[in-house]
């Protein structure tokens, strides 16, 4: 890969993190006693769903807006925030009754919270314009380490926990100097 094109490569590494913190959890969620297990495991469970998916699909956004698909101009549509916010308000709800009950509801709160989380990273990403991936770049890797710290919680595995609270703590910490340099906050 040229140096010009690492960013993408990061992306895709960044989504493929996501993606598999989700499958793990998702897993966790529909075999086993995941659905029946302790509210503390299903509820970390749901989140590695949710921010895994989101982080897959942010991702891919941001691939295709670098390998300019999609353009690197912002995609914005007539009351995108209230649509970002609903997702996300919706997508907390599911998570929250998911893990809070146990039970046969739980592996189609599992594929709710799936597909809002999809959704969510779609629209989210869409609105981020060239000169500003990098910075969203570096978060998502923030996110990817968190989904799969609270992924291996969920499925007792202290290895990713201890893995993806170095990459979240690393990518949040890049993430915050970016935003500094390039006078974002």
């Amino acid at each position: 890969v040229s140096m010009l094109r690492m960013p993408e490569l990061v992306a895709l590494f960044n989504g493929v993190g996501g993606a598999a913190s989700a499958i793990v959890a998702m897993i966790a969620l529909s075999v086993g006693d995941g659905a029946a297990g302790p509210a503390s495991v299903r509820v970390s469970a749901f989140l590695a769903v949710a921010i895994g998916a989101l982080t897959f699909s942010g991702s891919a956004v941001a691939v295709l807006k670098l390998a300019r698909v999609l353009g690197a101009a912002p995609v914005r549509f007539a009351g995108q925030g209230v649509v970002n916010v609903a997702l996300l308000a919706a997508l907390g709800a599911v998570c929250a009754a998911g893990g809070a009950r146990g039970g046969a509801a739980v592996p189609g709160a599992a594929w709710a919270a799936l597909a809002l989380s999809l959704a969510a990273g779609l629209t989210v990403m869409l609105r981020v314009g060239g000169a500003d991936m990098p910075v969203s770049i570096s978060f998502l890797n923030a996110l990817s380490g968190l989904a799969a710290a609270v992924a291996g919680y969920a499925v007792g595995n202290p290895a990713p926990v201890a893995v993806g609270a170095l990459v979240g703590a690393g990518g949040l910490m890049l993430t915050r100097v970016m935003c500094r340099g390039m006078n974002r906050g």
